[in-house]
């Protein structure tokens, strides 16, 4: 299961997967009421994850800006593979 760990100011979660690996996913809060309400958030997705229905990195929130740079990335570099190759007549 997963537990919260306080790094300086800010709560972080962390969850062992399988494997003996360790991850940790930042909250970015320090109230730690907040901070129980996402980790009840996460718990719900290692369940998801642990029975393999999701993928790790679909663990984590991705916050607006980083989800925008993800697809506009996605998106020029999938046009430009599209586009690379020239009609054969």
């Amino acid at each position: 299961m997963a537990t919260l760990r306080k790094i300086g100011t800010k709560y972080y979660v962390r969850m062992r997967l399988p494997g003996g690996k360790e991850k940790t996913i930042a909250t970015g809060i320090s109230n730690l009421r907040e901070a129980e309400r996402r980790l009840k958030l996460v718990e719900d997705r290692e369940i998801l994850f642990k029975s393999r229905l999701i993928s790790e990195a679909e663990l984590e929130d991705l916050r607006l800006q980083e989800a925008t740079r993800q697809f506009i990335n996605e998106r020029y570099h999938g046009c430009r593979k599209l586009t690379a190759v020239a009609p054969s007549y």
